[in-house]
C-alpha cells in the first residue's frame, strides 16, 4: 500500500471576492417598442431573465433573432391586470 501525498491547502483571510463582470441588462430603461441587442452567446441567459420578468411583472418582453450573431429584446405592450 502506497501512501498518498496530502496536498497542503492554504486558507486566506481578508481577500475580497473578485467581480465576475456581471452584465446589467437595460430592461428597466426600455419603453414600449424599444429594444436592445446582444450577442448570440448570451441568448440563453437573456431568455431566462425575460421568462422570469414576464411571469413576475406587468412589463412584457420578447426575444428575437436579428441575424446570425445578434439577438434583440423588445418591450411589448404591458400585461393588463
Amino acid at each position: 500500500m502506497t501512501k498518498k501525498k496530502i496536498e497542503v491547502v492554504h486558507i486566506n483571510t481578508g481577500s475580497p471576492v473578485p467581480d465576475v463582470g456581471n452584465v446589467k441588462w437595460p430592461f428597466d430603461s426600455l419603453g414600449v417598442g424599444n429594444n436592445f441587442t446582444f450577442g448570440y452567446r448570451k441568448v440563453t441567459s437573456v431568455r431566462t431573465i425575460v421568462s422570469r420578468l414576464n411571469k413576475e411583472g406587468t412589463r412584457q418582453y420578447i426575444v428575437r433573432k436579428i441575424d446570425e450573431d445578434t439577438y434583440g429584446v423588445w418591450r411589448v405592450e404591458d400585461r393588463k391586470e
